[in-house]
């Protein structure tokens, strides 16, 4: 097993992994390939998941918010500090974006998106 920012434990079987709570409650069960990073949005802990080489996202209650059919998911607040509720995902190259309650509200047919904030973009 490995801890997960001391909240969770990712454990495995027959290679595959469980994501558990520190009271031993499932979150994410054995469905999938691996929990691949832990995304922190706006105090709220999300996991990326893997199948089939593919990307999904999860809440830290289990609620999958992207099935796995994404190319990349990652945290838009990581890379700019001014949208910390924000994920980004892309798929066949195409761009979207999803807040942390799992409401897609670009769905992905952008090639680009960018943060714009004091008049910089």
């Amino acid at each position: 097993y490995k801890t997960v920012k001391n909240k969770f434990f990712l454990v495995t079987k027959n290679g595959k992994e469980k994501l558990v709570d520190i009271d031993g409650n499932i979150i994410l069960n054995s469905i999938f390939d691996r929990i691949e990073k832990v995304l922190i949005s706006d105090n709220k802990y999300l996991f990326v998941f893997s199948k089939n080489d593919k990307s999904g996202l999860a809440d830290q209650k289990g609620k999958i918010l992207l099935n796995p059919e994404y190319d990349d998911i990652l945290n838009l607040g990581n890379q700019t500090n001014y949208y910390p509720e924000l994920i980004f995902f892309e798929k066949s190259g195409k761009k979207g974006m999803i807040n942390n309650n799992g409401t897609v509200f670009l769905p992905p047919i952008y090639d680009e998106i960018k943060g714009f904030s004091n008049k910089n973009a």
